[in-house]
């Protein structure tokens, strides 16, 4: 079973998200206290002419616009999640971002789980947190042209590991 550490391509200009750390704590990301967060969320950002509105946020949480969000729910229709909205009022420019609620799994655990069954999760090494995410759901979003991904191989059992 393959599977990719999933980032923002930073190559492509990206929006300055305002506010986001101080109003979402990380320590609620995980199912067992998303309970903690709203349901939605309205965040100004500013925007150049060339900025691109990627599929995928990951940096400062993990964000898919709804087409990839149906994906996700395919694979995981259990799936909790949050609704941000990204606005631009001076340049008149809006999106809506869903942000999964991901289990989340400390590095110096993970050859102790059984993998199988992970399709879509966060991996924590101290001050870093990574999404992982199995391949066969990547080649889904893949296939419906998702901009903004940048992938790299990923090892449960730490062979091709990025540590």
């Amino acid at each position: 079973m393959k599977f990719y550490i999933i980032e923002t391509d930073q190559r492509n200009p990206l929006p300055d998200i305002r506010k986001m750390y101080s109003e979402i704590p990380v320590k609620y990301l995980v199912p067992e206290f998303a309970y903690k967060l709203q349901d939605d969320y309205v965040f100004e950002i500013i925007t150049e002419d060339e900025t691109l509105l990627p599929d995928i946020f990951t940096v400062p949480f993990f964000m898919v616009k709804r087409d990839l969000f149906r994906v996700i729910m395919m694979y995981m229709p259990e799936i909790k999640a949050k609704y941000i909205s990204l606005v631009d009022v001076k340049r008149e420019r809006y999106e809506t971002y869903v942000m999964p609620v991901l289990e989340m799994i400390d590095r110096r655990k993970l050859e102790e789980i059984d993998a199988s069954d992970k399709l879509l999760f966060y991996v924590t090494d101290f001050y870093e947190r990574y999404v992982v995410i199995r391949l066969d759901m990547l080649e889904s979003f893949l296939r419906r042209d998702a901009m903004g991904v940048k992938a790299r191989e990923f090892s449960i059992n730490g062979e091709a590991s990025i540590w």
